[in-house]
Order: structure tokens, then C-alpha cells, then sequence
């Protein structure tokens, strides 16, 4: 019987050691993954930070690109125009642009048109120099259309690491270039392998190298047939997009596991990060070995559910963390339980008085529309009103998960709300809804300038060709009714030029668009074409009578400029008018009429007009 119940006993024992052994292994198994999988996420988390960074970094200059190549293949679509002198013009005028608004990376446009080199930098080639023969041109008319990045370089005068982008405008046989300084990214790749963190490359899928940890492999193009560990990662990035799928894994190479990180970025870029799998999950087979030391039996289970409670309360700290840190972003936070018409608010000075944050309001709609008008302009009030309308959000949300609206503060800044649907019913009725409310001042101010900046003449203060011309095309789509269009040309231009000189030349511009400005209303269009040209539509003005009287104001205010350096010289004008319904009703036909119109007025002397027949 003693022998029986030992026997017993000890099955009990080995039963409870395998339980506890089985317990033991599945927590521990748990832990190393999680842990394995925080660490890769923390690994991936810097590959991604490098990625919005190259993305920062690449976008407004191919942004640039697209913009400058459309308004080049315009001009250069326009038959008997001096392509070369416009583009110059162009180039200098975009370059001189956007190295100022773009951080360090832009260093001017330049091209090849019409068997003719443009440089906007005023960078005058040598004697041998032939542009067909340069690699931006020969890569780029060999994909006609497309962006086109050519294999970077050291610049032997700066010390610079230079890469260029080219694309064909035009017919195919013009391309249009920029030369980017990649040392801002790069600086970011080195310091992204700082502390022995690993080594980081940026490339595309033909292996062309942008810039790497090793300042040795920038330029390079790596192909599979190589045999070295970079090679061997571009291999690994070749085969995940066969299998059209990125992600995060382990790369063995010559005996050493290594943790790889393959995410794309803008265009046809991707970033790899390369790590030791050493250093990376050091401390997970730390943790395994603690594991595995520290024996079984209660004192296991006392660990084990000690862990789930602070594995728990970990989870909760790290939520209000989260909260708390994604409160900071917003002057106010709101939480509106749309059911039982109660709000609270998390942050922010939307609550009644004598109450405080995180405390809970009854009558949610009117405290709400109450407080917001508080926190709002006059001028944004009624927008602000409708769309914090509670009875229309369940529509509005239908097919959106956030709603978005800009408007004026109380204290004249600029600030975006959101409501967001963190719940939402199976019938579609919203449960509950937050309110967020963020100061994008400088954001929207910013890139308000650059939108002015970008569509404005730099010289006279209207409208450049690219933008006036967008604006004149949706205003002739959009109305059944008739308006004026008129192109207006300097006469004699450049005798001024010759005579008085290029400043005086300027001023004539000037005022030139000074009295169609004065002349046309907020609701017509006034562009400067390009050199003495200029172009108006007004939608308003059906009727030749109408358009005769503008012309006629416009011909009193030139008669009253006077410049004192042309020395009783007046400016002298030839105009152009079609009339959209009689003389065509696309941009191009009224452009057409206009501008055989203005050839017949030159025909006269002094300020004339002519209708187009």
C-alpha cells in the first residue's frame, strides 16, 4: 500500500512538474515572442522614421519636376514662339523660386529643348560641352515620359554627393533636368547607423544605389550575381516584390544571421536596414536563459500571475500615455456620447464653468455649440455651426470615418476640426463621436504662401501663365453664358528695351498690369503670358458694347502712366478680343481668334483693339 501511494504520489508530482514544465513553456515561448516581435517592430519603427524623412526630402523636388514640365511641354506645344528665350525665362524664374523655399537640395533647372541647352542658374557650359551626350539626357529619352534618376556622383569641386532627375517634355527629344545635393539624406542614413545600430541603404528595384551607411557603395548598381551582403539584400528586396509583399525577416550571410528591414518609399525608392540578429535580440535570449534558471513550482506561478497583473497595468499606463501624448497635439479634445446627449471633455476649455477637464456635461448639444462659438471667429461661426450639426453627423460619416474642417479661432489663427467615430452601430447610427481640434496657423500660412508664390507673376503680382491660364479654363467650362477674352501686346517693346534699358522695360510691364488690374474686376482673370504679353478673361462681360468700354478704360489708364525716364514716350498697346458664344467656346479657340486679332491691331498706331471676325 505504502509502495502503491508513493507510486501514486510521485505520478501526481511527475503529472503536476509536466503541467507546470508545460505552463512554464508556453509562457516563456509567449514572452519571447512578444519580445522578439516588440523588438522587430522597434527596428522597423526607425526603417519607417527614415522613410517619411527620404519621402520629406524627395517629394517637393519631383513635385517641382511635374509642375516645371508641364508649363515646358506648354510652351514648347506653341509653334512660332522663341521657345528658348520664354523657357530661359522660365527656369530662371522657378529656380530662383524654389531655392528658397526648398531646404538646402535644389540647385536650379536646366535642359535641352529644341536642340538648344537652358540653364536657369545662368551657368554657361564650355565650349566642348554637348548636352546629348550627358547621362540625363541619354536615360531619360530612353523611357520617354517617366522620371528618370540618374546613378548619383561625387562632385569633385563642392565634395557634394549630387544625383540627377530627368524626363522628356515636348516631343520626346527635350528633357528637362535638376541636380539634388543628396548630402541632407545622407547625413540621415549615417546617423540612422549611429551606435552600432546597423547598416542602412536606400536604392530602387534596378539596384541603382542613392545612398548608403558606406559612403563607398553610393552610386553603385547591385545585382544579384555579386557576392557580398548588400548584394545579397538586394537579392532578398528582388524576391519580396516578385512576391509583391514587403516585411520585416531574418538574411543569413557568410555564418551571421542578420534582422531585415524592406519598406518603399516615394517613386521607386526602398529602404533597407541590415542588423546583427545578435544585437537586436541580445536581450531576448537574456531573457530566455532568466527564464529557464529560475526553476518551477509556486514561485512560477506567483511570477506568472504577477506579470499578467502588471503586464495588465503596463497596457493601461502605456493607453494613458498614449492619450495623454496624443492630447498634447490638440488645444481641444472632446468625447460626445450621442445616446445619452452627455459630453466630456479630455482637453481643452470646451466645458462649463466650474468644471473641470475630465469631468462629464449633461445636455451635450447646447453646452457644446455654446462653448464652440466661444472658441471661434465671427467669420467661421455659421461654417463652424453647420458642422458641428449632431443631427446630420450619421450622414455625413456614411463612407467616412473622419470629418475635417478649417476655420478662424477666437483668436485669429487658422485651427482644423475633426470628428472622428470611434463606434459606431450595425444601422449605422453613431454611438459616440470625438471632437478634436488642432492650431495649424503656421501649416496652413505657409503653404498658403507657397500656393501664392506659385501662381503669382513674380515681377507684376498677377497671375503667371501656368496658374491664370488653369483658372480661365474652369471659368469657360463652368458658365453657358459669354464673357470677353483678350490678349494685349506691347508695342514696340523692345525699342524700350534698347532705348532705355531693361529696368525702364520692366516698369512698363508694371504698369501695363497695374491698369488691367485697375480696369478688370476680383471676378475676372489677369495673367501675364510672358514677356509683354498678357491675357484677360472677363466671364461677366456678354457683348461687344461691354468689352468696348473696358478696353476703353483700360487704354485711359495707360494714357495716364507716365514714366519719367521714357522722357514723354507713352506705352502704346495692341489688343485682341474674342467673345466666347461668336468667336469660339474652348480657351484654344479664343486664343486663336484673340490672337489674330492682335496682329491686325498692330496694324494701327497707338492704343488699338480689334474684334476677332
Amino acid at each position: 500500500m505504502t509502495l502503491l501511494l508513493g507510486r501514486r504520489n510521485l505520478l501526481i508530482l511527475l503529472i503536476g512538474l509536466l503541467c507546470v514544465a508545460f505552463l512554464l513553456a508556453q509562457i516563456m515561448g509567449s514572452i519571447y515572442e512578444t519580445n522578439r516581435e516588440t523588438l522587430m517592430l522597434r527596428g522597423e519603427s526607425r526603417n519607417t522614421e527614415l522613410v517619411d524623412n527620404f519621402s520629406l526630402f524627395l517629394l517637393p523636388n519631383i513635385d517641382v519636376m511635374k509642375s516645371s514640365a508641364f508649363v515646358v511641354d506648354h510652351v514648347l506645344g506653341v509653334p512660332g514662339r522663341d521657345h528658348a528665350g520664354e523657357l530661359k525665362r522660365f527656369l530662371t524664374e522657378q529656380t530662383q523660386i524654389f531655392s528658397k523655399t526648398i531646404d538646402g537640395t535644389f540647385s536650379g533647372l536646366y535642359g535641352y529643348f529644341d536642340g538648344v541647352y537652358v540653364d536657369g542658374t545662368d551657368w554657361v557650359p564650355d565650349e566642348d560641352f554637348n548636352p546629348v551626350e550627358r547621362p540625363w539626357y541619354l536615360k531619360a529619352v530612353k523611357t520617354p515620359g517617366k522620371m528618370t534618376f540618374v546613378e548619383p556622383y561625387l562632385d569633385a569641386m563642392t565634395g557634394s554627393i549630387l544625383m540627377t532627375i530627368s524626363r522628356t517634355v515636348g516631343d520626346g527629344s527635350s528633357v528637362l533636368a535638376v541636380d539634388l545635393s543628396l548630402d541632407k539624406i545622407q547625413k540621415m542614413v549615417e546617423d540612422a547607423s549611429g551606435n552600432a545600430r546597423g547598416a542602412h541603404m536606400i536604392l530602387n528595384s534596378e539596384g541603382l544605389v542613392m545612398s548608403h551607411t558606406d559612403r563607398k557603395e553610393v552610386g553603385k548598381i547591385y545585382t544579384c550575381s555579386g557576392e557580398d551582403l548588400y548584394r545579397a539584400a538586394f537579392c532578398k528586396l528582388e524576391t519580396l516584390l516578385r512576391s509583391e509583399r514587403l516585411f520585416s525577416g531574418e538574411l543569413s550571410w557568410d555564418g551571421t544571421d542578420y534582422v531585415f528591414y524592406a519598406q518603399p518609399a516615394v517613386g521607386d525608392w526602398y529602404v533597407i536596414t541590415l542588423v546583427k540578429a545578435d544585437t537586436v535580440f541580445g536581450s531576448t535570449h537574456l531573457l530566455l536563459a532568466a527564464f529557464i534558471l529560475s526553476g518551477v513550482g509556486i514561485l512560477l506561478v506567483i511570477a506568472f500571475t504577477f506579470l499578467r497583473m502588471t503586464s495588465k497595468q503596463i497596457r493601461i499606463e502605456t493607453l494613458n500615455r498614449n492619450l495623454e501624448t496624443v492630447a498634447r497635439i490638440y488645444d481641444h479634445m472632446v468625447e460626445i456620447d450621442l445616446e445619452t446627449d452627455t459630453l466630456r471633455v479630455i482637453t481643452g476649455t470646451l466645458h462649463t464653468r466650474g468644471s473641470e477637464e475630465g469631468s462629464t456635461s449633461a445636455n451635450a448639444r447646447n453646452v457644446f455649440r455654446i462653448r464652440l462659438d466661444s472658441v471661434t471667429d465671427g467669420v467661421s461661426r455659421e461654417t463652424v455651426r453647420q458642422f458641428a450639426d449632431f443631427s446630420t453627423l450619421a450622414t455625413r460619416f456614411e463612407g467616412n470615418s473622419v470629418l475635417t474642417l478649417e476655420f478662424l479661432s477666437d483668436k485669429g489663427l487658422w485651427s482644423r476640426a475633426r470628428f472622428v467615430a470611434p463606434e459606431q452601430r450595425k444601422d449605422g447610427k453613431l454611438k459616440t463621436v470625438l471632437f478634436l481640434v488642432e492650431n495649424i496657423d503656421n501649416e496652413k500660412r505657409e503653404r498658403d504662401k507657397l500656393i501664392h508664390l506659385s501662381e503669382t507673376d513674380p515681377l507684376t503680382g498677377i497671375s503667371n501663365r501656368r496658374s491664370g491660364e488653369s483658372r480661365m479654363r474652369q471659368l469657360i467650362s463652368s458658365r453657358e453664358q459669354g464673357g470677353m477674352f483678350a490678349l494685349i501686346d506691347a508695342d514696340d517693346f523692345k525699342s524700350v528695351n534698347d532705348t532705355f534699358g531693361h529696368e525702364i522695360g520692366d516698369k512698363v510691364i508694371v504698369a501695363i498690369a497695374d491698369s488691367l488690374r485697375g480696369t478688370f474686376g476680383s471676378r475676372d482673370v489677369v495673367m501675364r503670358l510672358g514677356g509683354d504679353e498678357f491675357a484677360v478673361y472677363a466671364p461677366a462681360s456678354a457683348g461687344r458694347e461691354i468689352a468696348g468700354e473696358l478696353m476703353g478704360r483700360f487704354f485711359d489708364r495707360l494714357l495716364s502712366v507716365e514714366i519719367p525716364e521714357m522722357k514723354g514716350r507713352r506705352i502704346c498697346v495692341s489688343a485682341g478680343v474674342a467673345m466666347r458664344g461668336c468667336d469660339g467656346g474652348t480657351f484654344e479657340e479664343l486664343y486663336r481668334s484673340a490672337d489674330t486679332a492682335v496682329y491686325r491691331s498692330k496694324k494701327n498706331h497707338g492704343n488699338s483693339y480689334t474684334f476677332a471676325s
